[in-house]
């Protein structure tokens, strides 16, 4: 239940290492308000009392996740004292959608392991690039060198469920009862108090994953095996040729 490793930590600096040192060689985020929860007491949620712990349910939501094989993961998160905003369609290995990268908005689609972007001038100034090269490369299509994909697995469906079940707190045992967006809810807390909703009626799918710590943010998860094939962009500027 990290939000931290939900949030994708560390993309910002695979794009920089990547991208910047290549150069120097040569759709709306969304953003879910935390008061989308209403918690109650019992029966709140129109579910009935759960018959399984917080960590069997854990177990189940992601198990449900992992057998959907794609997702969308959108919100708001706080990295290295900075707010930013992810919403990205997984499907498979394969990645599309839009997060905050050094105050910019970045499109980014993963296929076949190589990584595209598309951002604005500001963004490819503040990653190093000179002003000539950033505005050429403002709102283009931009592939990333060969290999940059082997850095983007916590991206794929599969390392988010990786990372879901990798241990760092314990998930309490008592569940608790909610609605979100008017539907019920199982309320699962762990040591850490990150809270994860998962639904209590249908397929148990986490729903929402909530961090109220030193960097807090909310990620809602929904399209759970409805998303549609990822392609790559049909024209592009290859960062490798601008190296060469």
């Amino acid at each position: 239940m990290r939000l931290r490793a939900l949030a994708l930590t560390g993309l910002s600096t695979v794009l920089l290492t990547a991208c910047s040192s290549t150069i120097e060689g040569s759709a709306s985020p969304a953003v879910v308000p935390p008061g989308a929860v209403e918690s109650g007491g019992a029966g709140s949620s129109g579910a009935g009392s759960s018959d399984r712990s917080g960590p069997e349910l854990e177990e189940l939501a992601i198990s449900a996740l992992e057998e959907a094989g794609s997702v969308r993961v959108a919100g708001s998160m706080t990295v290295d004292g900075e707010q930013g905003e992810v919403d990205l369609r997984l499907r498979g290995e394969d990645v599309a959608g839009t997060m905050t990268v050094l105050g910019s908005s970045v499109e980014i689609v993963v296929v076949d392991g190589l990584v595209y972007m598309r951002a604005s001038a500001d963004f490819w100034i503040e990653s190093g690039a000179p002003a000539a090269i950033a505005r050429g490369l403002a709102d283009t299509w931009v592939m990333a060198p060969a290999g940059t994909g082997d850095e983007f697995g916590d991206l794929t469906v599969a390392g988010l469920v990786d990372e879901m079940r990798s241990p760092g707190a314990t998930t309490d045992e008592e569940v608790g009862e909610a609605q979100l967006d008017g539907e019920p809810v199982w309320e699962l807390t762990n040591s850490d108090g990150d809270v994860m909703l998962v639904a209590a009626e249908g397929t148990p799918y986490p729903l929402q994953i909530t961090s109220t710590g030193a960097e807090p943010g909310v990620m809602r998860l929904s399209e759970f095996g409805t998303v549609a094939p990822i392609e790559p962009p049909a024209d592009y500027v290859d960062l490798e040729d601008l190296g060469g």
